[in-house]
């Protein structure tokens, strides 16, 4: 017999999938957005504990105050900094960047360099992943809507009449629910047969009630 320990251990994400119904595509993007929102956090946790070190350090000078400058208002409570600071750590990870929030002490330059420059690589990361997972949101759709394009396209080379046409596009429309028939009968096929005869009992029992 084995040992249960020589057996691999399941990533976190294939449990999630394993509970939640949402799609792949919906779920990348609800992972998107906790990366996002992680990512923000962390900057501004950064951002504001340079700008109270600043304070300490050279007696009340920091992007703090001079923000407080600015603006005209204080920043003197916990909750007022880490809006600011949030405020100039989503700026920076999408490349905004209005000005009104940076730093001027070195060091405060330094943080706000590397800030930037992690912050970059993540947008380009989240963008890059965004796009993917749009095409997944909408990957029946987008195939459905090609196909239909390159049956336009061949209808006009062909010259069809104008009848003939409109049966076609008529068919196109009514096979898009056949191909998705299709689809389910392969993902069925791939099943285990006692998974099988689960799936089958419980889809006559809801076609009976």
């Amino acid at each position: 017999h084995r040992d249960l320990h020589s057996f691999p251990t399941r990533r976190s994400s294939d449990l999630q999938e394993e509970v939640l119904t949402l799609s792949h595509g919906v779920f990348s993007a609800l992972q998107l957005i906790t990366l996002l929102t992680l990512t923000s956090h962390w900057f501004a946790c950064v951002w504001g504990l340079t700008g109270r070190t600043m304070n300490e350090k050279y007696n009340d000078s920091s992007w703090i105050t001079a923000l407080e400058e600015s603006k005209g208002r204080k920043f003197d409570t916990p909750i007022r900094q880490y809006v600011a600071s949030l405020y100039m750590s989503v700026m920076t990870i999408t490349t905004v960047g209005y000005g009104d929030v940076g730093g001027i002490r070195e060091e405060e330059l330094w943080v706000a360099t590397g800030m930037m420059i992690v912050g970059t690589m993540i947008f380009a990361y989240l963008i890059g992943e965004l796009v993917s997972v749009v095409g997944l949101i909408n990957e029946d759709e987008n195939v459905f809507k090609q196909s239909l394009d390159e049956l336009n396209v061949m209808m006009i080379e062909a010259n069809l009449p104008k009848d003939l046409c409109k049966e076609l596009r008529s068919y196109m429309i009514h096979a898009k629910r056949l191909r998705r028939i299709q689809r389910y009968e392969k993902i069925f096929a791939a099943l285990s047969p006692t998974m099988q005869g689960e799936v089958a009992w419980h889809a006559d029992r809801k076609s009976v009630v």
